[in-house]
């Protein structure tokens, strides 16, 4: 049985001691929850609008959803989930500069490999501005683990 995103998110509020609340917190991090977060609620993460960092390593999360509502957002952390694509980020284009997905089951980044082909290339192109709108901020991309190849490969 899994964690839903509404419960751990009670929990994390509940060990916070300091009265804070989900929906005002600037750092959120709900990393190695027991039992495991599975699915994100994006209606739940549309009501986190004042969150800077969302920390949602080792889980069990296979698909992002949209992040609408969650204007804030500079710091994603999904690492040692079970996602198999990266998507779905366009609403936090604006303002997402750091996207740590690491250990996942991810084979393809999509994002750059469609428009620009060669992945040892990124950071040259992070630096040079290249990258398409959704990931115009991301300053730094941390994914490793590719399954099936090197990004070379791809």
């Amino acid at each position: 049985m899994a964690t839903t995103l509404a419960s751990a998110l009670k929990q994390w509020e509940a060990a916070k001691n300091d009265g804070a609340s989900a929906k005002e917190a600037d750092t959120i991090k709900l990393c190695a929850v027991q039992p495991p977060i599975a699915k994100l609620d994006p209606k739940i993460l549309s009501t986190l609008s004042s969150c800077q960092t969302l920390s949602l390593s080792t889980n069990v999360i296979d698909k992002l959803p949209s992040l609408s509502g969650m204007a804030s957002l500079r710091i994603l952390s999904v690492g040692r989930n079970n996602l198999k694509k990266v998507e779905k980020l366009d609403d936090v284009a604006a303002t997402l500069e750091q996207l740590w997905m690491s250990y996942n089951l991810i084979d393809k980044l999509n994002l750059l490999a469609d428009a620009y082909g060669v992945h040892h290339e990124v950071e040259h192109k992070l630096k040079e501005g290249l990258l398409p709108v959704v990931l115009q901020k991301i300053y730094r991309l941390y994914e490793t683990t590719v399954l099936g190849g090197s990004w070379a490969d791809k």
